[in-house]
C-alpha cells in the first residue's frame, strides 16, 4: 500500500516537534524495508531498540541502535529524565514485554505505528496513529521532511549502558564452560555464516535471541512463527522460510533441537 500525503505529513510534525523520541523497529520482511529504515534510523538520530527479527539487531554499523535495550529495561525502565514524547514503530509485534511495560509506565502522546499487514498487536490501547503502508516507500516520502534530532543525550545514556550490559553478558557466560540457552543463543548470533538464514522457535527460543544475540557476527535474515503450532508447526514454518530463500541454507532453532534445512 502506498503512503498517502496526509499521513507522511502528520508524522512529519510529530517528530520534528519531539525532543525525546524512541524508534522501535520490529519484523523487517526485505532487505528494501531494512535499508529504508536504517536510513531513517540514521537521519532521526533516536535511540533504536531491534527487535531481533528485524536484522537491525544483529546489525553493528548503526551507531544509535541499544542492542541490549531488554535489559535496560529489566534494570530501570531507562530512567528517563525527561517525559517520553514520541516512540514510532515500524513492523508488526515486538517481542520484548519490557517495551511494552515502558510503554505503559510512560505513556508517550504520540505511539505511531507503521504496518504493512492487517493485524493488531495493541494490548494496552496505546497506538495513538496506526499507518497502514509499504514500510520502505513510507521511509522514502518521510526521509525529506524531517530533521535531524539535536537532543543526543538519552542516545548516549542508552549505547554506554547497552555497551556494560554485552560486556557484563561475556564475563558471566566466559566464567562456565557448561551450554546454557543464553550461550547457545550468543554463539548462533556469532557463528552463523552470512548467506544463511534463522528460523527461531515461539516461547523461550525467540526471547533469548533477542536479548542475548551478539552484534558481533553476521547480520542474517531472521524470523520466526509466534503461533501455538508445536514442534511440527514451527518445523513446517520454517521449511517454508528456508523455501522462500533458497539461496541460503536456514537454521532453525527450537532449543530442544537445532537442525539445518
Amino acid at each position: 500500500m502506498v503512503p498517502n500525503g496526509v499521513s507522511i505529513n502528520q508524522v512529519t510534525d510529530i517528530i520534528n516537534q519531539t525532543q525525546t523520541g524512541i524508534l522501535a523497529v520490529c519484523q523487517l520482511k526485505s532487505d528494501a524495508d531494512i535499508q529504508a529504515v536504517a536510513q531513517l534510523a540514521e537521519k532521526l538520530n533516536w535511540p533504536v531498540f531491534t527487535d531481533i527479527q528485524s536484522k537491525i539487531r544483529l546489525e553493528s554499523s548503526l551507531q544509535n541502535v541499544i542492542h541490549y535495550f531488554d535489559q535496560i529495561l529489566l534494570i530501570d525502565s531507562c530512567n528517563l529524565r525527561q517525559p517520553l514524547k514520541t516512540v514510532l514503530q515500524i513492523g508488526s509485534r515486538i517481542t520484548s514485554k519490557r517495551f511494552m511495560q515502558l510503554l505503559e509506565k510512560h505513556q508517550p502522546q504520540n505511539y505511531v505505528v507503521v504496518i504493512d499487514d492487517p493485524f493488531r498487536h495493541d494490548p494496552a490501547h496505546n497506538v495513538s496513529l496506526r499507518i497502514d503502508a509499504n514500510i520502505s516507500l513510507f521511509c522514502q516520502q518521510l526521509l525529506p521532511t524531517i530533521g535531524k534530532s539535536q537532543n543526543p543525550r538519552l542516545v548516549k545514556q542508552l549505547q554506554q549502558q547497552s555497551q556494560l550490559v554485552n560486556q557484563s553478558v561475556d564475563d558471566f557466560l566466559g566464567q562456565s564452560q557448561e551450554i546454557s540457552e543464553p550461550s547457545v543463543a550468543r554463539m548462533i548470533s556469532r557463528y552463523i555464516p552470512q548467506q544463511h538464514g534463522l528460523f527461531l522457535a515461539n516461547s523461550m527460543p525467540i526471547r533469548d535471541m533477542d536479548m542475548y544475540a551478539t552484534c558481533e557476527g553476521s547480520p542474517v535474515a531472521v524470523t520466526a512463527n509466534r503461533g501455538t503450532s508445536g514442534i511440527e508447526g514451527t518445523i513446517a514454518a520454517a521449511a517454508g522460510f528456508a523455501v522462500c530463500w533458497l539461496e541460503f541454507t536456514c537454521y532453525c532453532s527450537y532449543w530442544r533441537l537445532i537442525f539445518s534445512i
